[in-house]
């Protein structure tokens, strides 16, 4: 037994100049130690929540304008001047209201709570190849341009051509989350 020992300690050398020598607060003094595969690195629930919301309270979203505002004006210059007893200066003047609603942005009402909330002061507005940051404090629902609309034109004659025209069907929202790059990136963050 002795002379298996003896033997096997042989085999074994235990050479001190192999062991390697780190102490705390001093750079590593040894190459990069590195796997031959990737090791993922897998967060617990609540790491995973605060590094998910950090990114989703930080993100940017884009906007697209839909386009929809030119031919929602034209419709409701149409329908105005084929009502009977409108004069051309009230529908002059909600035309043009109507227009400045578009111009400045018509959301849904759900982004429009979130602006409200101070949740979204800020959206990126793609047009085409070209990417604007704009604020979002004009930005209005269709219920909010509404009222703009009725308590601004006060006149008898251009409330009755507001009922009468049905304003509320000409204001759509023309600014729109692109749900697609928004995801895109959020994937990739």
């Amino acid at each position: 037994m002795a002379a298996t020992v003896g033997v096997t300690s042989l085999f074994f050398v235990h050479n001190t100049s192999d062991a390697l020598v780190y102490e705390q607060g001093r750079p590593w003094n040894y190459p990069k130690l590195t796997a031959p595969f990737d090791i993922p690195i897998h967060y617990d629930s609540i790491a995973t929540k605060r590094i998910t919301d950090s990114i989703d309270n930080e993100f940017v979203p884009i906007f697209r304008d839909t386009g929809i505002g030119d031919s929602q004006v034209n419709k409701l210059y149409k329908a105005l001047t084929e009502l009977d007893g409108i004069s051309p200066a009230t529908t002059t003047a909600i035309v043009n209201l109507t227009r400045e609603m578009y111009t400045a942005g018509i959301v849904d009402n759900e982004t429009r709570e979130s602006i409200a909330n101070g949740k979204l002061p800020q959206v990126r507005l793609l047009e085409g190849n070209e990417m604007t940051s704009i604020e979002t404090a004009a930005f209005r629902s269709s219920r909010d341009c509404y009222a703009h609309i009725d308590s601004t034109l006060t006149t008898p004659e251009q409330q009755s051509a507001l009922d009468r025209v049905q304003i509320y069907k000409y204001l759509q929202p023309n600014f729109e989350a692109d749900s697609t790059r928004n995801r895109e990136l959020l994937d990739d963050s």
